[in-house]
């Protein structure tokens, strides 16, 4: 048979002939990696980890004195690693089916809350009430916390005082990660950033005001179990226990705005005065913490946007700044002009995660004199002490976020090189 002139035979010769051409042969091997690109990095990851594991037992079988420190932080990005892989893909459904409440009506989160505290106190040689705060605020918040040490508060040093406030201000509730979720934050990182805000927050705390008092609290702690008869009525408590926290959550959001609103409407107010109309509370806070958004390692090009969320998290209330921060983000995601009018109008990724980390926990003005109310409500007489350590709790407690926004940033930047 022939083929447009051409006998069959021949035509199949010259089409094997064109497939052992040198650029031929480039076009198929690029294809072939295109379509396979998942299963080789696949293949190479596993390749890499296998040398790096045998690498690892070498070294501990060596002398393990000298790497136990390698294996305890190849331990910890493992763990993050498998975190962020969980939570991307079954996270909603892993917070369904562990609900907070129902974990805390069978005992496990104050298992768990006693054992992080005990860790924190053999690693970080902090004393029994600082850890117990710590750990109760990865877990249930910052009120919360300071209930689990009420019967201490009292015989607290001032030094236990800036660190319990500390930690409550740099915390993340469980209860409140769901609202910020809806706002559109990525849940993987929120609940990174509350892990990491226990330690962090000890850390910076101990560096503010070290200790130099004689500690009196110095026993065994005991965190009674939940009120629930049964698994049904606490998911049934939770659910009711809900209905305020919504709620608080979303007239906060609304009173805030308003003042946000009022703020930028009187700046530009007098701003116009001085042919300066642009003028707004926004605008002040870009530029007052744009520097600030730098050094945590955001872009300059968008150091202004984070900065002005940053000042709008200080000043105002961080639900505010990430219903922000989710706005821009959701420009990005629409594919909208980066800038209008050589106006910046949304952040990138990788300034996106370090927003995340430094928008956490609850160190706001707003929550200064809140946190000061339960505080001396809990133990009146110490009602001075409380107020001298406030302000710089509240500093300590900013500068852990951005401590923890700096390792997110440096960890985001090593993986995806």
């Amino acid at each position: 048979m022939e083929m447009n002139g051409v006998p069959e035979t021949h035509a199949h010769d010259k089409e094997n002939h064109n497939a052992f051409l040198p650029e031929n042969k480039v076009e198929l091997t690029e294809a072939c990696l295109i379509k396979h690109k998942d299963k080789i990095r696949l293949a190479l990851l596993l390749v890499i980890a296998t040398g790096y594991t045998a690498m690892v037992i070498a070294a501990c079988i060596v002398n393990f004195d000298q790497a136990v420190l390698l294996l305890v932080i190849t331990s910890i990005v493992v763990f993050f690693l498998a975190w962020d892989w969980l939570m991307a893909r079954y996270g909603d459904l892993l917070y369904q089916t562990f609900s907070p409440v129902a974990l805390y009506h069978v005992g496990f989160i104050q298992w768990m809350v006693l054992k992080v505290g005990f860790l924190m106190l053999v690693t970080m040689d902090t004393t029994s009430t600082e850890s117990l705060a710590a750990a109760g605020g990865v877990f249930l918040g910052q009120a919360e916390s300071l209930l689990l040490i009420r019967p201490y508060i009292g015989l607290l040093t001032k030094s236990e005082i800036h660190s319990v406030l500390t930690c409550g201000f740099a915390s993340v509730s469980a209860a409140i990660l769901p609202a910020y979720i809806t706002m559109g934050v990525d849940s993987s990182h929120l609940l990174t950033a509350s892990v990491l805000s226990g330690p962090a927050s000890l850390a910076i705390a101990e560096v503010f005001w070290p200790e130099t008092e004689t500690i009196q609290v110095n026993q065994e702690m005991k965190i009674a179990k939940g009120e629930s008869n049964n698994l049904l009525e606490a998911i049934a408590d939770g659910a009711r226990a809900s209905v305020p926290v919504v709620a608080n959550v979303v007239v906060c959001l609304i009173a805030f705005i308003s003042i946000l609103a009022f703020l930028d409407a009187t700046l530009s107010w007098l701003g116009a005065l001085f042919q300066y109309p642009q003028l707004s509370f926004s605008l002040i806070c870009a530029y007052l913490f744009s520097p600030l958004a730098f050094m945590l390692g955001v872009a300059w090009e968008d150091s202004f946007l984070v900065g002005e969320l940053i000042g709008i998290k200080i000043f105002l209330n961080e639900l505010l700044a990430y219903e922000k921060m989710s706005e821009l983000v959701k420009l990005r995601e629409e594919g909208a002009p980066e800038y209008v009018d050589n106006v910046k109008q949304y952040i990138s990724f990788h300034s996106e995660i370090i927003a995340t980390y430094t928008l956490s926990g609850f160190s706001n003005l707003s929550t200064l004199g809140m946190t000061i109310g339960v505080m001396k409500t809990l133990a009146p007489e110490r009602k001075a002490d409380f107020i001298g350590c406030s302000v710089r709790a509240l500093i300590a407690g900013n500068v852990a976020c951005f401590m923890t926004a700096c390792i997110a940033g440096v960890f985001y930047s090593f993986v995806s090189l």
